[in-house]
C-alpha cells in the first residue's frame, strides 16, 4: 500500500486536505447516516479496539475455535500422527458456504512410534 501511495504521489496524484469534510468524504463512504460528533465522543475513555476480534487464522470466524483446539492438541505432544485415523470438524451450516467439509488423513503407525512416525506437533 505504501509503495502504491508513493508511486501515485510521484506520478502527480493529489489528495484532499481533510478526508472528513466535503462531498464524498470518508464518513459518507462508510455510513448511510454519518455522525461526525461520534469520532471524539468518550475520547481517551472508550477504546474501540477492545471491542474487535483478532483473527489468528486466515479462515472465517466460526472456524477459529476449531483451529485453536487442534493447535492445543498438537502442541500437547502426546498424540502422534500415526495415532490419528481422521479428523472431523463440524461447524454450523449457516457459517459455511459448504454444507459439510471433511478432511481425512491416514498413516501407517510404526511399532512404538519408530522412525516411520513422528509427533503431530512439528
Amino acid at each position: 500500500m505504501v509503495v502504491a501511495a508513493a508511486t501515485m504521489v510521484a506520478a502527480g496524484f493529489t489528495g484532499v486536505d481533510d478526508v472528513f469534510s466535503g462531498e464524498r468524504n470518508f464518513l459518507d463512504a462508510y455510513s448511510a447516516r454519518p455522525e461526525p460528533s461520534q469520532l471524539a465522543e468518550a475520547l481517551g475513555e472508550r477504546f474501540e479496539i477492545m471491542a474487535t476480534n483478532i483473527k489468528k487464522w486466515s479462515v472465517g470466524s466460526p472456524a477459529q475455535a476449531a483451529l485453536d483446539a487442534l493447535t492445543h492438541v498438537m502442541e500437547g505432544g502426546r498424540i502422534w500422527d500415526c495415532d490419528v485415523a481422521s479428523i472431523r470438524v463440524h461447524l454450523p451450516t449457516r457459517s459455511s458456504p459448504h454444507r459439510r467439509q471433511r478432511a481425512d488423513a491416514r498413516h501407517q503407525c510404526a511399532a512404538s512410534h519408530g522412525a516411520a512416525s513422528s509427533p503431530i506437533a512439528r
